[in-house]
């Protein structure tokens, strides 16, 4: 993904200016959590998306969770102190973390807050995870209610290996044409041997439903298409979660090329994906 920010060129910027051009950029990212899920007609949308809010964070916050090295016991309770006066009335714990952009399913723990107390080293991790990653920086932080799921397999860092698609979807010609296991085979290679046999595990245990749910799913998303359920334009990625309960979640969406997985499908698509 090409980044808005050039990384390179915050040490020439004063963090002022720096993070005016951040605020700048978002407004105009289709992908921000807030953009495409204030577009979306939740009476009108065939499955879940659950309790959220976002928060932007202010030039002092990140500007702590931007600098290099530990934070001390001051900053992170600053930081804390921030966050839980800027959550809404009586939110419950436990909630999933992430950025407006990025959400660190590679160190998973740091997606889960349990206690106030978590929010500084949580975030601080997870922004330095998306500037490794190359991930656009972003003042919002998203929190959102945390799904049932029932698992006993895991990868990455306690990372649940859940039931979750990825569909490609024509917003503009209400057409779902392509979708991707969102653990798709290929993810194993980048596993420890230990986790490949969780992986394997959990694939296997899946089996059947994947076929079962994909057509359910395809079918309540496409209802949601044409009852407009979704202002927005162009190609868009969808992931949809199905929980304990064999519900569905709606979780994510970005723009398609913007998406990991394009390149697990056919030329044909791809090249409808990218526009050549």
């Amino acid at each position: 993904m090409e980044n808005l920010i050039d990384i390179e060129n915050i040490k020439e910027q004063t963090f002022k200016q720096f993070y005016a051009e951040i605020t700048e950029k978002e407004k105009n990212n289709p992908n921000v959590y807030s953009h495409w899920i204030s577009k979306i007609d939740k009476s009108k949308l065939a499955m879940n998306i659950g309790d959220y809010q976002t928060i932007h964070l202010p030039e002092d916050i990140l500007e702590l969770l931007l600098t290099d090295g530990n934070l001390t016991e001051a900053e992170e309770n600053k930081i804390n102190t921030f966050m839980l006066d800027s959550l809404k009335e009586n939110t419950p714990l436990p909630l999933f973390m992430k950025n407006g952009l990025f959400s660190n399913k590679f160190q998973f723990d740091n997606c889960i807050i349990t206690h106030h107390c978590q929010f500084a080293k949580k975030l601080k991790q997870i922004y330095y995870a998306g500037m490794c990653y190359g991930v656009d920086f972003t003042t919002e932080v998203v929190l959102r209610e945390v799904i049932p799921i029932s698992t006993s397999h895991y990868i990455y860092d306690n990372m649940p290996l859940n039931l979750e698609y990825r569909f490609f979807v024509d917003i503009d010609k209400k057409e779902i044409f392509d979708v991707l296991d969102y653990w798709h085979p290929s993810i194993k290679e980048r596993l420890s041997e230990k986790q490949k046999i969780s992986f394997d595990f959990g694939k296997k245990e899946q089996g059947s439903k994947f076929e079962k749910y994909k057509d359910r799913i395809k079918e309540e998303l496409q209802n949601s298409l044409k009852n407009n359920t979704f202002n927005l334009t162009g190609i868009w990625s969808i992931d949809i979660l199905v929980d304990y309960y064999d519900n569905f979640w709606l979780i994510d969406m970005a723009i398609a090329k913007n998406s990991w997985g394009v390149h697990l499908l056919s030329e044909e698509n791809q090249k409808r994906i990218f526009g050549h």
